[in-house]
């Protein structure tokens, strides 16, 4: 899996529901020098070094439970590669973070498993309410006010108990403090696809 995008930093974080150490981040190089690049679990935050040779990719593990913030000053690509019973699944980096976020595209009827994780990769705590929403707008199941989310933590919520016996549903991810990141997956029976 490659990504011909570049951006200074990604945010990246597997989908959610995925059973732990099953995934890894994609690093793509597409220029012609080599990038020094920075892993760590928020920005600000101690992590690790890779080189990055130019024109190469190269594959880092990381807890699927967790998120990952990678930065080159040059530009790289990323992408996260789970791997799951079904092969292996790509899920987009993501190139900002922002304080809104509809995930749409879950199944919460009888027998799916749906999931949604908010990873805030910075310094300072966010706090996020989510609304689920289905083909008619809103749904008043259960809404989740004021979640906090510390720094470089995530939070995965069940988006079957937020809204159940949705076809097509989705969730409005809103922060009331910060910004955040936010994935989602379904998996309806036999089948399972990230939901970005």
């Amino acid at each position: 899996v490659a990504t011909r995008a570049s951006s200074e930093v990604w945010y990246c974080t597997a989908p959610p529901g995925m059973p732990a150490s099953t995934a890894s981040v994609e690093l793509v190089n597409v220029r012609t020098r080599s990038e020094l690049v920075q892993l760590a679990p928020r920005i600000g935050a101690q992590g690790r070094e890779v080189l990055l040779v130019a024109h190469t990719s190269t594959k880092v593990p990381f807890d699927s439970g967790q998120q990952l913030v990678v930065e080159a000053r040059g530009g790289i690509g990323a992408v996260v590669v789970s791997r799951t019973s079904f092969g292996p699944q790509a899920t987009p980096c993501f190139s900002s973070a922002s304080d809104t976020w509809s995930v749409l595209g879950f199944a919460t009827t009888a027998g799916a498993r749906a999931w949604v994780r908010i990873a805030n990769p910075f310094p300072a705590p966010a706090v996020v309410s989510v609304d689920p929403i289905g083909p008619g707008g809103l749904v008043q199941e259960v809404a989740t006010q004021g979640l906090g989310i510390e720094p470089g933590a995530s939070a995965t919520l069940n988006v079957v108990q937020l809204a159940p016996g949705q076809i097509d549903g989705g969730v409005l991810v809103d922060a009331k403090n910060g910004r955040v990141v936010v994935t989602g997956s379904t998996e309806a029976p036999g089948a399972f696809a990230p939901t970005v």
